[in-house]
């Protein structure tokens, strides 16, 4: 009636330690998108902030392709915003 070799049954975890999604762990992009949206363009970095959540949230879902899509979009919109802080620095620089 009653099973005691029940934990004989379990299927091994997988290798890596069992706690990542299938198909791998996606890079999301959060500590530089944080740095940029702080230091260089807000407007822009807000942009890739929310990228890089999807990213992350995906890729914890175990959607590698979509965490693929938002993390490049992520990474996109870092370089927008690297790009604009600094032609906006230029900017402030020459003109006073």
């Amino acid at each position: 009636m009653f099973d005691d070799d029940r934990e004989d049954r379990r299927e091994p975890p997988p290798p890596g330690g069992g706690g990542s999604p299938p198909g791998g762990n996606v890079p999301g992009w959060l500590l530089p998108v944080s740095i940029v949206s702080a230091l260089l363009c807000l407007p822009t970095g807000i942009a890739a902030i929310i990228y890089s959540a999807q990213a992350n949230s995906k890729s914890q879902a175990g959607d590698t392709a979509g965490a693929s899509r938002a993390a490049k979009n992520a990474q996109i919109w870092v370089v927008v915003s690297v790009v604009a802080g600094v032609l906006g620095f230029f900017v402030l620089l020459a003109g006073g």
